[in-house]
């Protein structure tokens, strides 16, 4: 028998406290930076992430962008350079 971890996500959703929760990032923001969590998932090619790897991961994201780059694909790249080094 297979048990798994507890808390694993099965799809590559950026961690937020509900679809109400917009905390200082507009709705256009907050899809940007769902595309970019997407992006770096795949980039990375990490599926299936614990909730406190989502949390790790977005809180990167997070930084990067509010950093003035904005660009989902642009961010992925950033965060993949960052995790070889």
């Amino acid at each position: 028998m297979i048990i798994e971890p507890r808390y694993i996500v099965r799809e590559n959703l950026m961690p937020f406290r509900s679809d109400t929760f917009l905390g200082t990032y507009n709705p256009d923001q907050l899809r940007s930076l769902q595309h970019a969590f997407r992006e770096t998932c795949i980039e990375l090619g990490r599926t299936n992430l614990t909730l406190a790897e989502q949390h790790r991961l977005a809180k990167i994201i997070y930084g990067i962008y509010d950093s003035g780059i904005e660009d989902p694909v642009a961010i992925a790249r950033i965060v993949r350079h960052a995790e070889s080094i």
